[in-house]
């Protein structure tokens, strides 16, 4: 059967359509969500260059040696999406999960040791050294941004602020009973004490600049309650020695 140059031409034409239809069908991603049964690594492979996977893996690797484990997870997972059955991205994901795990631990632990050497000191009246600890105690808590930290702790971190807050009261409370006494020495350095810990204290800077003035005035009083004392003259203190 002899079939014209047109035809072939035509039949050609049309079959190399249909086969890039098939291609554009087989990569469209709305078909393949209605396929894929995971939401987190999809079934089709998105285009990348190689290069693009090669980069981020060693931008994980890197990552990891240098300690920056939940930025390094990012990047393999980011890998993952694109190449979801590649093993150097599934063990660079998994390595940094445990180690996140361990670092969480070991921030935790930290943690606890803060929170009960802080309690010893206080034990010790140390109220100042205590502050201290409980301070470095919060601080590193609030470092922590991974959420799942706080299921590796064995107390609540809201406890540190429970005790430092009592122990600004007590301290408070100290500096009156001083100040009551007449002990304004004491009290001043009881409530310099409070503003160390928490130097926006109002109530401790309110105490201190009351108690301030209260010792400038005594201080002023006793300097001119000696200056208007009497200097006796020359003829009576020789009178006065003379013996009887």
């Amino acid at each position: 059967m002899k079939f014209s140059k047109r035809w072939v031409e035509k039949s050609l034409f049309l079959g190399m359509a249909l086969i890039w239809l098939n291609g554009c069908v087989s990569l469209s991603p709305k078909e393949n969500k209605k396929e894929n049964k995971s939401e987190d690594l999809p079934a089709i492979q998105f285009e990348a260059a190689p290069d693009s996977i090669r980069s981020r893996l060693e931008a994980g690797d890197e990552l990891l040696k240098k300690g920056y484990y939940k930025e390094a997870l990012e990047e393999f997972k980011l890998v993952l999406k694109m190449d979801h059955l590649n093993e150097a991205a599934q063990r660079g994901a998994e390595l940094s999960r445990k180690k996140m795990k361990a670092e969480r631990e070991r921030v935790a632990q930290s943690l606890l040791q803060l929170k009960d050497a802080g309690s010893n000191l206080y034990q010790r009246q140390e109220y100042v050294q205590a502050a201290q600890v409980w301070k470095e105690a919060i601080q590193l808590y609030q470092m922590q941004k991974d959420p799942a930290f706080q299921r590796d702790l064995t107390f609540n971190p809201e406890e540190i602020q429970v005790q430092l807050d009592r122990m600004i009261q007590v301290l408070l409370e100290k500096g009156i009973l001083l100040y009551r006494q007449g002990k304004l020495e004491g009290a001043i350095a009881t409530w310099q004490d409070v503003l160390l810990i928490d130097p926006q204290q109002q109530a401790a800077l309110d105490y201190l600049n009351k108690a301030r003035t209260k010792l400038e005035t005594l201080e002023h009083l006793s300097s001119t309650s000696t200056a208007m004392q009497p200097v006796p003259d020359k003829q009576t203190s020789v009178l006065q020695a003379q013996p009887k």
